[in-house]
């Protein structure tokens, strides 16, 4: 467990020192902005994974709250991780503030689905203690006794809706944002494309 730490505190300073790379081809405002983020989201993740290690299955109370807290734990855990990746990507590219919210908002979104996914598609796998969100559901009086075909409507639910809200956000951006960011959830989550009308 020690070398598992020292391990994941030196690829966490060898990653943090990169950046200094970027001295010389970025613009030292946007380098700043950068840390800011970088700084911001890497504690939010600290907090997510801690909050996740500490809330267990058995910690649950069945009640709406525990979908609240997975939710946040999914969000601070993964979803800053993509968060931090899509909205630094966007500030080494561009000063637009709008942009950089919503493509950081947009990797939040991201993260936390891919989060959820992985929840529903490693449940067999998962230890019975763990937060999942099968776990989660599970618990929940009306879905006490779902089967995975419930869950996975759910899931679907969850997905359409998220997906919904991320072009609602990336609306008033280029169509090329759009079409990129579309292709790239529709990929990894396997949502069917329509047809041009």
């Amino acid at each position: 467990m020690g070398a598992q730490y020292n391990l994941a505190l030196a690829m966490y300073v060898l990653a943090n020192s990169l950046l200094d790379e970027l001295a010389s081809h970025v613009p030292a405002s946007r380098l700043i902005r950068l840390y800011r983020l970088w700084n911001d989201l890497v504690l939010r993740m600290a907090h997510g994974q801690q909050r996740d290690l500490q809330l267990g299955a058995t910690a649950l109370s069945g009640g709406a709250d525990d979908l609240d807290a997975y939710q946040q734990i999914a969000q601070a855990k993964t979803g800053a991780t993509f968060a931090l990746a899509f909205g630094g990507t966007a500030i080494l590219l561009t000063d637009d503030a709008a942009t950089i919210a919503t493509l950081t908002a947009v990797g939040e979104s991201y993260g936390t689905l891919i989060q959820y996914g992985d929840d529903l598609r490693d449940a067999a796998q998962q230890p019975t203690h763990a937060a999942t969100l099968p776990a989660v559901l599970r618990r929940l009086p009306h879905f006490a006794d779902s089967s995975q075909q419930h869950l996975h409507a759910f899931w679907s639910y969850v997905l359409t809706t998220s997906v919904a809200a991320v072009q609602e956000r990336l609306a008033e951006h280029p169509a090329r944002m759009q079409t990129h960011i579309g292709a790239l959830f529709a990929q990894v989550f396997e949502i069917p494309t329509r047809p041009p009308q």
